[in-house]
C-alpha cells in the first residue's frame, strides 16, 4: 500500500512488511519510521491514509490500522510515525474488519473509515479542555 503526499513532489509513504517507509526525494532513498514507544514497535500496520497536517506541522497526518500480538486499533501520527495516538477504543472495534482508512485533506483530525459490512464512519477529535490561566 502506498500514498503520495498531495501537493508535494517526490514525497511518498508506503507500508512494506507491516512497517512504514517514507521518501521525500522521489524514491531514491526510503527511511523506515520507528515508533518511539517500545510497545508500538511490534505494531504491524495493515492499511493507512493521509490527512491534513496538524496546525503548524509540515508532514501529513498519518491514519492507520495496526495490530500487535495482543491488540489492534486505529492510530494517528502527526510526526511521520514517530509517535502514535490511538483514536478508537476497545468498545469501538467494528469487528476489526477495516477496508479503508484515510484522513480529510482539508480538515485536520477528521478520519474516514470504511468497514466490512458496517458502512463508512467518520470521526473528529474530541475538543481539548480549556485550562484556566493563572495570572
Amino acid at each position: 500500500m502506498a500514498a503520495a503526499t498531495p501537493g508535494t513532489a517526490g514525497e511518498l509513504w508506503l507500508i512494506l512488511g507491516g512497517r512504514f517507509f517514507h521518501t521525500s526525494d522521489g524514491a531514491h532513498t526510503f527511511v523506515a519510521s520507528t515508533p518511539v514507544d517500545p510497545v508500538l514497535r511490534d505494531m504491524y500496520f495493515v492499511s493507512f491514509g493521509l490527512g491534513k497536517a496538524a496546525p503548524g506541522g509540515h508532514v501529513p497526518t498519518l491514519y492507520a490500522f495496526g495490530v500487535t500480538k495482543t491488540f489492534g486499533g486505529l492510530w494517528r501520527s502527526t510526526d511521520a510515525g514517530a509517535r502514535w495516538f490511538r483514536i478508537n477504543d476497545d468498545a469501538h472495534q467494528w469487528g476489526l474488519r477495516y477496508r479503508v482508512i484515510t484522513g480529510d485533506p482539508r480538515l485536520f483530525g477528521r478520519v474516514y473509515l470504511a468497514t466490512d459490512g458496517r458502512g463508512i464512519f467518520y470521526g473528529d477529535p474530541l475538543p481539548q479542555p480549556v485550562r484556566a490561566s493563572t495570572h
